[in-house]
């Protein structure tokens, strides 16, 4: 019997809560997706919960950084936005929408 259960065992994936199962997870799930955005598959199969709140936490500092580089692109790129005035406004309104998302992600991961 107990040679029984240890092959059971040993079949059954563990299920992870490490930093770096959650930076795997968080690059597969990040270059594996198709570019179009149609199909988004989660890859956390192997994630406890604690794995997922820190993938979710990757994604957070990727979604204010992001918005940081995207909200000093008047700064940069004057002539730009001088030019297609209309961009530059989309450009600050996403660049805001990401810093929202991600500070939301932080507080959900704080919580």
């Amino acid at each position: 019997m107990g040679r029984k259960s240890n092959q059971r065992k040993k079949k059954q994936k563990r299920k992870s809560s490490s930093w770096l199962s959650a930076v795997i997870s968080f690059l597969k799930e990040m270059f594996l997706n198709s570019d179009t955005g149609i199909i988004h598959v989660e890859y956390d199969e192997n994630l406890t919960e604690k794995g997922k709140r820190k993938k979710d936490l990757l994604w957070a500092v990727i979604a204010v950084l992001s918005g940081l580089y995207l909200g000093t692109f008047p700064l940069r790129e004057w002539e730009v936005c001088t030019n297609e005035p209309v961009g530059a406004v989309i450009v600050e309104g996403v660049a805001v929408v990401m810093l929202i998302f991600g500070i939301w992600k932080f507080k959900k991961y704080k919580s």
